[in-house]
């Protein structure tokens, strides 16, 4: 297990000050020998799952493969993440994450998944995980209904898990890395608002971004134009992290010595296309937050 004092929370703003930590190991030779890379890299997350009783992924659930992207996608890239996730109807079917050719400028998130393929599983191939195992839920409503601040809070909680389980143990820069990626969610909260209340522009969020994660400016500039489209995306990370930490905190004081971590996870995994406010109820019998979303639309009608 690796050293580590802070609380979650806390942790949240701890990260380095560079985009480019010193350290990092060395690329790869192309794409190729990336996705050769990340093969062997998810394989290794599923055991380490295993091995520290932290969850139980279906043993027929596909891989999340990468491959080389192609010209007809690299022209579409600028509009998302170029993953495919697959769906309710593929679920034999592997996710396949699509990488760019290798080469010095390579924007922030290409980077460091090229460095170390797992910082990319821990978020993206989370998704898939938790999506796969959603979609095969013997509720059909639970296949298909999706709440983005669940699915970004469980991948964005599952970071720091594996960061405080020791996954990084063997890669120092790979674990300042995981830290500045919560210093970019944390930072994406104040943006995302501000942005939305015109309190912002889009150049002067990309600023802050270069400055305060620190991001290269182009990935800055990307991630800034994408939260002014889609206000509330942003924050979503962070609030579905909160809502995640404060269910798992609660859980262990209601259950005690029967609490258990894995059995935890994949509760959460499986029923994760849902409203957390929902799992609350179900899981601890607690509708607080159930009865307080009901008394806003009742003094909003």
């Amino acid at each position: 297990m690796e050293s580590q004092k802070a609380s979650p929370l806390t942790s949240a703003l701890v990260g380095t000050r560079h985009g480019c930590p010193a350290g990092e190991p060395a690329l790869p030779v192309d794409a190729a020998a990336q996705c050769a890379r990340h093969t062997a890299a998810e394989e290794s997350v599923r055991a380490f799952y295993r091995d520290r009783a932290l969850l139980d992924l279906p043993a027929d659930l596909p891989r999340y493969r990468t491959a080389v992207l192609p010209g007809y996608l690299a022209e579409l890239s600028w509009l998302g993440i170029a993953d495919d996730l697959t769906g309710p109807d593929r679920l034999a079917e592997e996710a396949i994450s699509y990488v760019p050719a290798l080469r010095p400028d390579l924007p922030y998130f290409d980077r460091v998944n090229a460095h170390d393929p797992r910082l990319g599983i821990i978020h993206e191939g989370v998704h898939h995980q938790q999506l796969a195992m959603s979609w095969r839920h013997p509720d059909p409503i639970r296949r298909h209904f999706y709440d983005s601040a669940v699915n970004e809070g469980i991948a964005f909680y599952h970071e720091e898990l594996v960061l405080l389980a020791g996954l990084f143990e063997d890669a120092p820069a790979s674990r300042r890395t995981v830290r500045n990626f919560m210093r970019l969610r944390s930072a994406r909260v104040g943006v995302d608002i501000a942005l939305a209340v015109g309190g912002m522009t889009v150049p002067e969020a990309a600023e802050l971004l270069v400055r305060e994660v620190p991001l290269d400016a182009a990935t800055a500039h990307h991630e800034a134009a994408f939260f002014a489209l889609t206000p509330g995306q942003g924050l979503s990370y962070q609030a579905g992290k909160t809502q995640v930490l404060a269910l798992l905190a609660d859980a262990r004081r209601l259950f005690g010595e029967r609490f258990e971590l894995r059995c935890f996870h994949n509760h959460l995994w499986r029923n994760g296309n849902v409203p957390l406010s929902l799992l609350r109820w179900e899981y601890l019998g607690d509708r607080e937050e159930v009865d307080r979303a009901d008394a806003l639309v009742t003094a909003s009608a």
